[in-house]
């Protein structure tokens, strides 16, 4: 019995699709994290910080997640917001939990959107 061979353009838009909706998860959370961890004293710089951040993050992935072959540029923006989330509560007073959960969760949203970039199908393997 032949192995079953896979179009490797299938799988890399597969695999984009994955990180993406991951990181969408990991939006959701970041905005609504400072809820989570302060209730209703979640307020000012650190609720805009993770709300903005995170809603950006999600948006972007869900774009990524509907036409992954489309726009890789935006992972690498998405790369760099994980970035700051992971120095922004060096600049802003986060309380102990939050302070983790956000770099933790910008460490993971900076691996999933570098990953979903290399997972983007080239415009050559597109075309085939």
């Amino acid at each position: 019995m032949p192995a079953e061979v896979t179009n490797p353009r299938q799988t890399r838009g597969t695999d984009a699709r994955t990180f993406s909706a991951l990181n969408i998860l990991l939006g959701l959370w970041l905005a609504f994290s400072p809820f989570f961890f302060l209730g209703t004293d979640a307020s000012g710089t650190l609720l805009m910080n993770n709300l903005i951040v995170g809603l950006v993050i999600g948006v972007i992935a869900l774009v990524r997640t509907v036409a992954p072959s489309r726009m890789s540029g935006l992972e690498w923006f998405n790369a760099i917001l994980g970035a700051w989330l992971i120095i922004s509560p060096f600049f802003i007073a986060y309380s102990t939990g939050l302070f983790w959960s956000t770099i933790l969760s910008g460490f993971v949203v900076m691996v999933l959107a570098v990953s979903s970039a290399q997972a983007t199908p080239s415009r050559m393997e597109t075309t085939m």
